[in-house]
């Protein structure tokens, strides 16, 4: 075993045979942040280790877990809060799941650090700071900086947040420019090291700027940069001690600025920072000198379809749609042919994951795509179609792929080990569903050395690190998010290749398996709804079906008898979210979902039709994807190069069957039971829907957006939920803000929750062919309101009342109300929302005085929504008030229109003029009874409709 200049001694510790060992500390000294524990282990058994910090008395001061993700030794850092330090006594060490049985380590003598030394992670680089994990950095560690020569002080905070430490700045409205600034201590040698490099992400109307004291001397090495999201920022260093760093965030611009920073790093005398990436190359991987395929080497896993299917897939390539499909595949096998991967081959996979903080700027990652293409499309066009130059070019790719060192997208999913940051195995998954695809479809064309080869590679570097994560989340987040299906794709792709040489991976097939039915049955919920926007239905579906078909196979069940029954439901909430939009697919962009065309939805569909005789979602294929692909489209996979749906084109090809088809015809009004309401006119873009969202907070790509509604009409979203931005840009956080959407906030902030679980109760929907109404209670989403209640009125077919009745014991009510519409003052309480296509007017009355403030979200140069904000006094502790909404199309002659208020006792009166004729709306504005004409008036909402309809309707 190496030694260590750290280590007096090794205590060996035999896991299997002992479930918890205890090591005493040595007392910690004022500087001490972290403890230096040396761990040597016998393998990479992704083993869970708890630590259970105790002081004298044997009560439990701190409590952390690490996992044994390495092969030799390590050293542990474990930085401690605080008062943690102080009594921190004792360290039990206690054994939990594992991968791979059989861990021994052996662990040296614990020493207290004031710093963690810095952190090798290449040749050339040493991470000084991480902030990718609590486990890596304390905001204590950090201090307020007062700024001089600012006109206030400025709302500013540095926080932890999910991958980095965000460094945060509030300018209100009104507000002259300001800065927020925060410095941490150093004691580092830095004479080795020719530049420091921050990777950092800032929004656009932020400017970043970084001061270090080196040797004492203070040096702006960031001086003011204007924010363009995710970046290294390298800059040139001379010295020897680096002793401070302060970090700032400035803006000119009202309103809330980001940075999110991710890690500090130094770069080595002589590198070229170029190389960041850790590519080298390989030679050229020759082509076999034996070719010859014996039919019994065909399919040696059978993974989608065996070899009697296989012969019908070669008939269903010969005519019709899967012909089209076919020649489609055979075009992109053809444009991948001079795709050389042995380029791309280094210590990392080189993908795209969202200037994340994953994958090096330097990384070359524009032909990703043609990898994970070639391994599936090249190896089935050979397979269907007999080229041996496609199945000779998805070789290369496959033995390529084995030699990176790591299948994940860089160094902050694999360091620091043991502490665990960022280990999401997003590219661990969709790398090991190519492989696995790749190594079946090519059958003979691999040698038995070869195919050995991909098993071993599959299980060190894939079945590790996605069963790893996959057990430390089985009973969290993973129940409730589309990550559960894209994992457990990987992890059954992984061991129905691995178990060929490998039997031991048999009990975590079986394991992870049922794991996945289990968490497809929570996913989704009884009706077929998911917590998660379409953007994660689509993407979660995807993998779903291609599990459920493996699974189905290797375990020779139905597929109807291992899916969950709710899932056929599913087809029905997708037919009400599809946005009535007719030139594409998409969607409400609810949640984390972007109003943009859905590229990858149809292999869902299709399995929709085969095992649920879904008409409809074959016509929604027809309709949208049943279109010639041409090679390098969404049909072969994600284009941004993440390998994401890769099998989109295979699983549409398995699945296609002419059969009928037709639109569904979706009902006026449909209550889920995740209490999402739709009320419709009908499903063309000239027709007329509103969304509600009720129900419970997820909080699993979910926004702080409990009650509020939308109405898309003609075409256009002129109530509308900005939805989600790229994920690449900082400014993408402030769009799951409860400001962001058509709900009452107080003083800016998100929805607080007093109850999550019924975050929205419905307390009246009813409907008919005049009048739908909803009267909800909202309450429980804020802990500051006593009162929200929310009624929602749709006068069939031509427009909406909006009333809402709030008690806020201290002040500080925003009524928000969000278009694609440009919004402008008319005037006498009146805006008009002018869209493209469509328009909107909306007329408020409120029993207290309103100011209004308008802007807009802004995505680059794209206009994501305009925003209205009616505001009372700050004080003011009750507020009721109404707004009716008016959508009209903008085609041809535009209808004439016009709302008007007229105050009454305890409410108000609208009158809305239009082509249907005049109605009269009476709101009651309060809890006294409201008097009109002489008549006291006690519901809330009492209706005069006149025109070829005369009616009168009552409310609440």
């Amino acid at each position: 075993m190496a030694t260590d200049p750290l280590t007096d001694s090794f205590i060996r510790w035999d896991t299997a045979q002992q479930g918890e060992y205890t090591i005493q500390l040595p007392p910690s000294e004022e500087a001490s942040r972290f403890i230096d524990l040396p761990v040597h282990s016998s393998n990479k058994s992704m083993l869970v280790v708890e630590l259970i910090v105790s002081d004298r008395h044997d009560e439990v001061v701190h409590e952390m877990s690490i996992v044994v993700e390495w092969a030799g030794l390590e050293h542990m850092y474990i930085l401690l809060p605080e008062d943690a330090r102080q009594s921190a006594y004792t360290i039990a060490l206690r054994a939990r799941d594992y991968t791979f049985a059989g861990t021994v380590l052996a662990i040296g003598s614990p020493q207290w650090l004031s710093q963690r030394p810095l952190m090798p992670i290449n040749a050339n680089e040493c991470l000084l700071d991480i902030f990718t994990s609590t486990g890596y950095f304390s905001i204590e560690m950090w201090k307020r900086e007062r700024i001089e020569h600012v006109p206030t002080v400025a709302e500013g905070e540095l926080r932890r947040a999910w991958l980095y430490a965000q460094l945060k700045l509030t300018i209100p409205h009104g507000g002259e420019a300001n800065k927020v600034a925060y410095s941490r201590a150093y004691d580092h040698d830095i004479s080795e090291f020719q530049a420091f490099i921050v990777c950092v992400s800032v929004e656009t109307k932020g400017q970043f700027s970084l001061r270090a004291v080196i040797d004492g001397e203070n040096k702006l090495l960031i001086d003011n940069r204007t924010g363009s999201g995710m970046e290294e920022i390298r800059v040139p260093i001379q010295g020897n001690k680096l002793q401070d760093i302060t970090i700032e965030l400035a803006s000119g611009n009202e309103g809330q600025h980001l940075a999110h920073l991710y890690w500090f790093m130094l770069e080595r005398i002589g590198a070229d920072p170029q190389q960041s990436h850790e590519i080298t190359g390989i030679a050229d991987i020759a082509d076999p000198e034996q070719t010859d395929l014996a039919q019994d080497e065909e399919l040696p896993l059978q993974l989608l379809f065996d070899r009697e299917e296989l012969v019908q897939l070669r008939r269903k390539i010969t005519t019709g749609t899967g012909k089209q499909l076919f020649e489609n595949m055979i075009a992109e096998a053809e444009a991948n042919l001079t795709y050389r991967p042995e380029s791309y081959v280094g210590t990392y996979f080189p993908v795209y994951w969202g200037k994340q903080g994953i994958e090096r700027p330097s990384v070359p990652i524009d032909e990703t795509r043609h990898w994970f293409s070639t391994l599936v499309y090249s190896s089935l066009a050979y397979l269907l179609g007999g080229d041996l130059r496609y199945g000779l070019s998805a070789r290369r790719a496959l033995l390529a792929a084995i030699q990176c060192q790591e299948w994940c997208g860089g160094f902050l999913c694999r360091l620091p080990r043991g502490i665990t940051g960022y280990r999401a195995t997003f590219t661990e998954s969709h790398l090991m569903q190519c492989v696995a695809l790749c190594y079946d479809f090519l059958g003979g064309l691999l040698t038995s050395e070869e195919k050995q080869a991909v098993e071993d590679a599959v299980y060190e570097k894939a079945i590790p690190p996605i069963d790893m994560y996959m057990r430390r989340h089985k009973d969290g987040y993973l129940l409730e998010s589309n990550q559960g299906a894209v994992y457990a794709s990987g992890i059954l792709h992984a061991c129905l290749v691995a178990r060929r040489s490998h039997p031991d991976v048999d009990s975590i097939l079986e394991r992870q398996t049922d794991w996945f039915l289990r968490m497809i049955d929570n996913y989704y919920k009884p009706d077929g709804t998911t917590g998660e926007g379409m953007m994660y239905w689509e993407y979660t579906t995807h993998h779903v079906a291609e599990c459920l078909l493996l699974i189905a196979r290797y375990r020779n069940q139905n597929i109807l008898d291992l899916a969950p029954p709710q899932l056929r439901e599913g087809m029905k909430y997708v037919l009400h979210m599809r946005s009535m939009n007719e030139d594409n697919l998409s969607f409400l962009p609810i949640g984390d979902c972007r109003s943009e065309r859905f590229r990858y939805m149809g292999p869902s569909l299709l399995f929709f039709a085969k095992y649920y005789e879904e008409v409809s979602a074959d016509w929604m294929w027809h309709q949208y994807y049943d279109a010639p692909q041409p090679p390098g489209s969404s049909f072969f996979g994600a284009e941004n190069n993440t390998g994401q749906y890769t099998t989109n084109g295979l699983l549409t090809l398995l699945l296609y069957e002419d059969r009928p088809y037709a639109e569904a015809a979706l009902p006026e009004s449909q209550r889920f039971e995740c209490d999402r309401i739709f009320w419709r006119t009908g499903s063309r873009e000239s027709d007329t829907m509103l969304f509600f969202e009720g129900g419970r907070q997820s909080f699993e790509h979910t926004h702080f957006d409990k009650g509020q509604f939308i109405i898309q009409a003609y075409g256009e979203f002129l109530a509308a939920d900005p939805g989600m931005i790229d994920y690449s840009k900082p400014g993408h956080v402030m769009y799951v803000q409860s400001v962001y959407h058509n709900i009452v906030t107080i003083r800016g902030l998100n929805q607080s929750y007093k109850d999550a679980e019924q975050a929205v109760k419905i307390t009246l929907h009813e409907h008919d062919e005049q009048f739908h109404v909803l009267q909800t209670d909202l309450a429980n989403s804020y802990k500051e309101l006593e009162r929200y209640d929310r009624t929602l009125l749709f006068i069939r077919p031509n427009y909406f009342l909006v009333l809402d009745e709030l008690v806020s014991p201290t002040g500080g009510m925003e009524w928000n109300f969000h278009s694609r519409g440009e919004l402008r003052y008319v005037g006498d309480h009146l805006f008009l929302a002018d869209a493209p296509k469509a328009g909107l007017l909306l007329n408020y009355a409120c029993d207290v005085n309103l100011d209004h403030r308008m802007s807009r979200y802004e995505d680059g140069d794209t206009i994501v929504s305009h925003n209205l904000v009616l505001v009372p006094d700050p004080g003011a502790a009750v507020m009721n008030i109404a707004a009716v909404m008016v959508p009209y199309p903008k085609t041809g002659d535009s209808p004439t229109i016009d709302i008007l208020n007229e105050p009454i006792q305890g409410g108000v009166v609208f009158t809305v003029n239009g082509p249907w004729g005049t109605d009269k709306l009476l709101v009651r504005l309060g809890d006294g009874p409201m008097e009109w004409e002489g008549d006291p008036i006690r519901e809330r909402i009492r209706i005069y409709r006149s025109g070829a309809v005369t009616q009168t309707r009552s409310f609440g």
